[in-house]
């Protein structure tokens, strides 16, 4: 859950009449710095946002997180980050992660067809491919945690992954840790539509866990942008 007062205000001006703005306004500037990125008040807007104040127990939140005694690096596991989308538990290979990161502006294609991909993000400077897996995998949003107290509040998160040349960045409800895990701890995965990306199941803290298929993951999304 996004923490609203940490929000600032800023005039997003490169949205209204910049280059990912109206066509037909377009700002005068433009003619002289070429590119938003270019433009002092685009930095200046770029300096207010990286400087703002962190959100209420979002320390805590993480330090929590590392504060948790973490699995050795045991030969013949595999490490995983788990992560909440929905209702829904899921977990992706540690190594294709790139990123996970605070909610950013996405910025809409035009004439896109497909639900899935939900627009361009900027991360470190370079566009990213937003995709939303909750309509790739038929799942529903769920209602936010509402709690005052900071052990139990989650937030929303943006993950990168990467694999094979191919990268896109996702909305999940919460990421919550990385675990490693046997082979022989993988059971198999139910014949639902969830289950069609899953390769297995495994129990973690109560919760089952779907582990998703990576190559299956990216190809269809690749599919998807075709």
């Amino acid at each position: 859950m996004t923490d609203t007062s940490t929000k600032v205000k800023i005039d997003d001006c490169w949205n209204q009449i910049g280059v990912w703005g109206d066509t037909t306004n377009r700002c005068p500037r433009l003619e002289e710095v070429i590119h938003c990125r270019n433009c002092d008040i685009y930095s200046a807007a770029g300096k207010i946002v990286l400087e703002r104040r962190l959100p209420e127990q979002y320390q805590d939140q993480w330090a929590k997180v590392y504060s948790e005694s973490k699995d050795e690096n045991i030969s013949g596991t595999e490490s995983i980050t788990i992560f909440r989308l929905g209702d829904e538990w899921m977990a992706l290979p540690t190594n294709i992660i790139e990123e996970i990161t605070d909610i950013s502006t996405i910025h809409s294609l035009p004439h896109k067809k497909s639900k899935i991909v939900r627009g361009l993000m900027n991360l470190r400077g370079q566009m990213s491919i937003c995709v939303s897996l909750g309509h790739l995998m038929d799942i529903g949003k769920t209602e936010k945690i509402k709690s005052t107290d900071s052990r139990n509040r989650t937030y929303e998160r943006m993950i990168a992954i990467k694999h094979n040349g191919s990268s896109f960045v996702f909305l999940v409800s919460e990421v919550r840790s990385t675990y490693r895990y046997r082979p022989d701890e993988l059971k198999e995965a139910p014949s639902t539509l969830k289950g069609a990306f899953t390769r297995g199941i495994i129990s973690w803290k109560g919760h089952e866990i779907s582990c998703l298929d990576t190559e299956l993951l990216f190809y269809t999304l690749r599919n998807k942008l075709a």
